[in-house]
């Protein structure tokens, strides 16, 4: 309950924070109408819910640029405090989301020159601050531990996929697929807005902040996509997203600021009614609990726990940390006690065979760190009989499509999650 508590505070944070941006862009603005849009936007319930840093960053990540714009308003007079302490936290958060601190650099460099030293110290602040965690990220950057390269990591070219992957998710959606009519009608919608904004030459009109709300996303996710790239090189391309998600309120943003200077007012009509339309049905795709381009985060690790209990079987499990806290909530039902702790660690043959029954519970995840060490399955497979396995989250033949279309290979599991049962063979 906690836990929950917690992160509903970080994303009405942010809600709160996406808000105040929005006004100190526009105050004149109580309700921007794509603020509004993005309060239904799939992308963003997908994440808020979540137990993770994701919603934290970026609600640090939009005071900060809130309180950014306000001390450039009051020309460095006013809100340095406040902006140095989102600084500051924002370091001891998040590493792609600090990334903001530099753009916010850029800017006052480009276009407010005379507040560039009060500015450079406001970061010195911050990064002084910050210096009793920086061996610590040395550490990290210069021992990377990462035991597999995840896909279109291997090679900077795949950037562009990440890019054009991450702004799909924050307009669209991570429960539609891009082959869907809804999601084809929004990419179409955006390419008429930029094409009329070129062709008919609107962005005369852009004013410098604009053309850097515009810039900032591309910039941050560009940032997330290097780190992937060249550090990070186990996380999946899937989750560039996520890793940068102040980016999904300053798309937003930009979307408002571009059809305030256009000034077609049907067109942003239909805009935002397409979207509204996409968000609508991708909320309805995250309940029902399908089309989620990444099925990870479908997998009903309740449902799993519940239907292996009781039990008095020993379980391998992959994402063992995920299994282990549903199993500690339901303890009072018995579920099979969790044999392997840690990454790759093997569990030894006595722990294995003390239980008659074994259950192997792996997930269609092959570029991340292992849960379950090799050796330990391959004892298992040569020492025991499968008797059935059952499937969890079994993917969407679109999914499917998709996902052999990208990599250009076939194979893995049917489903996210398998649980296998298995027996020892006679004379162990």
């Amino acid at each position: 309950t906690g836990l929950r508590i917690f992160q509903g505070l970080q994303g009405a944070a942010m809600l709160a924070g996406s808000y105040a941006l929005f006004r100190q862009i526009n105050p004149k603005s109580r309700a921007p109408l794509f603020y509004l849009v993005m309060l239904v936007s799939a992308e963003l319930w997908l994440f808020l819910p979540m137990l993770r840093y994701y919603t934290l960053a970026a609600a640090l990540a939009m005071w900060a640029f809130r309180y950014y714009f306000a001390w450039l308003d009051s020309g460095g007079k006013k809100h340095r405090i406040p902006l140095t302490l989102f600084f500051i936290a924002i370091l001891y958060t998040d590493y792609p989301t600090a990334f903001v601190i530099a753009l916010c650099g850029l800017y006052t460099l480009w276009k407010h020159r005379d507040l560039l030293v009060p500015f450079l110290g406001i970061a010195g602040v911050a990064v002084l601050a910050f210096i009793p965690w920086m061996g610590i990220v040395l550490q990290q950057v210069l021992s990377p531990t990462a035991p597999s390269v995840a896909t279109f990591n291997d090679s900077p070219v795949y950037i562009v996929i990440k890019l054009g992957y991450s702004f799909y998710a924050y307009i669209v959606g991570e429960t539609v697929y891009p082959f869907e009519v809804l999601g084809i009608a929004v990419v179409a919608a955006l390419a008429i807005l930029a094409g009329y904004v070129l062709f008919k030459r609107k962005y005369r009109a852009f004013v410098p902040r604009d053309w850097f709300l515009i810039a900032t996303p591309v910039l941050g996710v560009l940032f997330t996509s290097l780190i992937t790239s060249l550090v990070a090189l186990h996380t999946s391309f899937v989750y560039t997203p996520s890793r940068t998600l102040y980016a999904l309120p300053l798309v937003f943003l930009a979307l408002e600021q571009i059809t305030r200077r256009v000034k077609t007012q049907l067109f942003t009509v239909l805009l935002s009614a397409v979207l509204l339309i996409v968000s609508g049905y991708g909320l309805y795709n995250y309940i029902a609990g399908r089309h989620f381009m990444n099925p990870v985060y479908a997998v009903p690790w309740r449902e799993i726990v519940l239907d292996l209990s009781p039990s008095d079987a020993g379980i391998l499990a992959d994402e063992g940390y995920c299994y282990g806290y549903y199993a500690d909530e339901y303890s009072h039902l018995s579920p099979p006690r969790l044999l392997n702790h840690g990454l790759g660690i093997p569990v030894d043959v006595d722990s294995l065979q003390r239980h008659d029954t074994l259950v192997v519970l792996l997930t269609d995840r092959v570029s991340t760190f292992p849960t379950v060490a090799g050796e330990t399955l391959d004892y298992v497979e040569a020492n025991a009989t499968a008797t059935d396995t059952s499937y969890y989250t079994i993917y969407d033949p679109g999914y499917t499509w998709l996902k052999r279309k990208l990599l250009k290979k076939d194979g893995g599991l049917k489903a996210k999650v398998a649980v296998t049962r298995y027996l020892w063979n006679s004379g162990r």
